[in-house]
């Protein structure tokens, strides 16, 4: 190679370091995923906190050693507060994530107990449509600390020199000039709104139908089955109480489930749910494990929709079809916890037997039944 070429490298290489430097220092100081805090600029820290980025919910879970987890996919994020009175003085957090399947809550449960993290008491979101719907694991998931195939050197390179820490580290500098609310309260639970200001409700309602997938492709889920009794054999090992929460949906996600003939699936994944946990506790005197369903039609799930035209009513109780607000989120957790807080008469069943579970599930298959002719009734 002659002179001039030895030149041109050189300066081709130190061009290079000057722009890996300038990248990775400006995303170190913006840090999007809160992994730098020794570093990062303190006045974008509620930037920082009103994007929800699963790396950063993962840093998160650090900021204090947790006795209680609430855990689950975002209907879990947005729908309960770990602020509960019914929490008082267990030392709780919202630690759920977006996006996720029951393979990314056991990762997550392994990777607290591994950071010393005092387990004592879980409350599990299992969504209904895990029990017929597979998703495959999430860009975010992959990039983040809960993956243990994905190392520490490429997760801090990824976060420092990757083009998605470019973007976020601008959406947060973005943020940052609109003035923008945190996303997540001090509990962990997600407040910021999932249907954003000016977009009416009924879009949000319609995407979760147009958006599912094709009928052929529904069955019931081993995997996400397998995943769960996973997370409640460590649970057991470990001592941990849980409480499994099947939560409501609205009524029109009935009406999607009718049409795409997911009854028998949902109601096969509850009986092979049922027999797990009972034969997992039968193995294990004296470890605390309860099922709460919520399934039912009543004034929470048939909550009137606004109409496609009205941008600013935003509904009490859900908002879309498969993720409640904080409102009945609340009533939940006062069920499952004390029922002398005021639940407000919302419908939940713990089931402790197949017996149970056959009558819950009859009951349920008679009100929507019920409200389907009704509803007949009244259009004609």
């Amino acid at each position: 190679m002659d002179r001039f070429g030895k030149k041109y490298l050189i300066g081709l290489l130190v061009i290079t370091a000057l722009l890996a430097g300038l990248v990775g220092g400006y995303n170190m100081l913006v840090d999007p995923y809160n992994a730098y805090p020794a570093v990062h600029l303190s006045a974008l820290n509620d930037a920082r906190h009103s994007l929800a980025y699963v790396r950063g919910r993962v840093e998160s879970y650090q900021r204090n050693r947790w006795e209680t987890l609430l855990m689950g996919s975002s209907i879990m994020e947005v729908g309960y507060d770990a602020g509960h009175a019914s929490l008082d003085g267990q030392n709780a957090a919202n630690v759920a994530l977006n996006g996720n399947a029951m393979f990314e809550v056991t990762q997550a449960l392994k990777y607290l107990i591994d950071m010393g993290h005092p387990v004592k008491r879980v409350v599990l979101n299992y969504d209904n449509h895990w029990f017929w719907f597979h998703k495959d694991q999430p860009r975010g998931y992959r990039e983040s600390l809960l993956n243990p195939d994905y190392s520490w050197v490429d997760y801090h390179a990824s976060n420092i020199l990757g083009f998605g820490s470019i973007e976020n580290s601008n959406n947060v500098v973005q943020r940052w000039l609109d003035d923008g609310a945190p996303a997540y309260n001090a509990g962990g639970q997600r407040v910021k709104p999932i249907v954003s200001e000016g977009r009416s409700q009924a879009n949000a309602f319609a995407r979760v139908h147009y958006d599912r997938p094709e009928e052929e492709s529904y069955r019931l889920q081993a995997e996400s089955l397998a995943y769960l009794k996973d997370f409640l054999s460590i649970c057991r090992e470990q001592g941990i109480s849980v409480k499994i929460v099947l939560s409501p949906v609205h009524v029109s996600y009935f009406e999607m489930m009718d049409e795409d003939g997911l009854w028998p699936i949902w109601e096969a994944g509850k009986r092979r749910l049922v027999e797990m946990v009972q034969d997992l506790a039968e193995e294990q005197e004296n470890w605390d494990v309860e099922i709460w369903d919520f399934a039912g039609v009543n004034e929470y799930t048939t909550e009137r929709v606004p109409a496609y035209e009205d941008r600013e009513t935003r509904m009490k109780y859900f908002w879309d079809p498969l993720h409640m607000t904080g409102d009945l989120g609340d009533m939940l957790l006062a069920r499952i916890h004390d029922q002398s807080l005021d639940s407000k008469g919302v419908a939940g069943v713990r089931i402790d037997s197949q017996a149970k579970l056959d009558s819950q599930m009859m009951r349920v298959r008679g009100e929507y039944e019920r409200w389907e002719k009704r509803k007949h009734k009244t259009k004609e």
